[in-house]
């Protein structure tokens, strides 16, 4: 594997660390005493706990506020969490359609680009949660397609023998956006409730309830990694799989060839070219399934696995 290769990999597994953000960065914000006050989950009269758990006033000597949980706090929660996994199965569904009409690289950069303006919902949302469940729901879209594509992108420009290798780097970037989301909510977390001054107090603009910006902050840092996985994408190059499947053979090998840092004549991309040509001619001759006939086939598996 030559640097290039792992560049590449390394590049289109970034829609791992935008999954991992995003579900890691909610779980926290859900619970931001100035999140469930602007959004009237909770509501608050001022009462609060000291560092030595005795009722006060003192907004100075404040730790822990005494907040009110509205009725339909679990049910606004719900919604706001099952938003991004409804968006997530919609995305997934669509992916294989998307990415086999315009390719790999090019859905994977527009996923991003619509991962973005679901931050950007999310982070200016003005007195509503449902604008939070909308951006919710189109950053699962783009999470649920650009999951399904990224490590198929990452298997068909990865050398045959690293290939699993390389394509875990998805789920590793996962991981890693998952502990980015934890110190960017512990620094939010840290000045939203050690700065109780103000808290619960209108103003005529968005940011103006003191607390806000910070778990404004946090959801709208989505917008770093998604729009970085939209440009870098913008200079990779596509799939030689989905190349050769589109007959753009001489695009394919020449993609191969600088995968490889070789000569488009060179034995190695050309043993390449000709596995993949045999691979899309045998998926051509197998033929294609409709949703319908891939939920008839599930109807009939699933309850023969079960019994």
């Amino acid at each position: 594997m030559n640097s290039f290769q792992f560049l590449v990999a390394l590049t289109a597994s970034f829609g791992g660390l935008l999954f991992g953000y995003e579900v890691g960065v909610m779980n926290v914000v859900l619970v931001m005493d100035a999140f469930r006050i602007f959004f009237k989950f909770h509501s608050w009269n001022g009462d609060a706990l000291d560092e030595n758990g005795k009722d006060t006033t003192d907004k100075a000597k404040m730790m822990y506020r005494k907040l009110t949980e509205a009725n339909n706090k679990a049910t606004l929660e719900g919604v706001i969490t099952s938003s991004f996994v409804l968006g997530a199965l919609c995305g997934a569904l669509m992916a294989t359609y998307l990415g086999e009409k315009y390719g790999r690289q090019r859905t994977i950069m527009i996923g991003a680009c619509i991962f973005t303006c679901g931050a950007i919902i999310q982070g200016v949302s003005a007195r509503h949660w449902a604008m939070i469940a909308v951006g919710r729901l189109i950053t699962g879209l783009s999470i649920g397609c650009n999951g399904v594509l990224c490590p198929t992108y990452i298997s068909e420009v990865a050398p045959a023998k690293i290939r699993g290798t390389l394509s875990s780097c998805y789920q590793l970037m996962t991981t890693f956006g998952i502990i980015v989301a934890a110190i960017i909510n512990s620094i939010v977390w840290y000045y939203t409730n050690s700065s109780p001054e103000g808290l619960g107090i209108k103003r005529d603009d968005i940011w103006g309830e003191v607390a806000n910006f910070e778990w404004r902050f946090a959801l709208l840092f989505q917008i770093i990694p998604g729009l970085g996985l939209a440009i870098l994408m913008s200079f990779l190059p596509k799939s030689p799989r989905w190349l050769c499947s589109k007959d753009r053979d001489e695009e394919a090998v020449e993609v191969l060839a600088k995968l490889n840092a070789a000569s488009t004549s060179d034995e190695l991309v050309q043993s390449e070219l000709k596995a993949i040509q045999e691979d899309v001619a045998a998926t051509r001759a197998a033929g294609s399934s409709s949703f319908g006939e891939l939920s008839v086939q599930l109807f009939v598996v699933v309850p023969s696995l079960l019994s």
